[in-house]
């Protein structure tokens, strides 16, 4: 009687039909940095819906300064800044490189690029409107 061989897990390491299988997991910050989030997902979710909560929370702040400056400090508000502009820039890599990888209807792509090009200068000319101000 031949004995079958002795079967071992599947790690990954192991190739099925020629292909490599990985368990790699990678944060959804890297994956939105590679451009690895699809485009729908990274341009409506990541770039409008959090820009809308920022646009919201930069009209309460305006809304409400005098209460802040004395609640929070004008260093709260900076920091808030600082990470606006942090984000946008991110995500604005983001998104220019997810169309980069779209396979859907060229025109989307061309769209997403053309609001990552409108969004970057207004980005500029916000940052220049605060140095100003300073």
């Amino acid at each position: 009687m031949t004995k079958s061989p002795e079967r071992r897990p599947r790690d990954a390491n192991d190739r099925i039909q020629g292909v490599r299988v990985t368990e790699e997991k990678t944060s959804l910050v890297l994956d939105l940095w590679r451009g690895d989030v699809p485009l729908v997902k990274t341009y409506w979710l990541f770039g409008v819906v959090v820009g809308i909560c920022f646009a919201i929370t930069f009209a309460f702040i305006e809304y409400q300064s005098e209460g802040l400056s004395e609640g929070f400090g004008p260093l709260f508000i900076i920091g808030l800044i600082v990470l606006y502009f942090v984000y946008v820039a991110f995500i604005n890599v983001a998104i220019w490189r997810s169309s980069n990888k779209y396979k859907g209807p060229k025109r989307w792509a061309i769209l997403a690029k053309v609001m990552v090009i409108v969004s970057w200068s207004a980005l500029i000319r916000e940052a220049w409107e605060i140095y100003s101000v300073v």
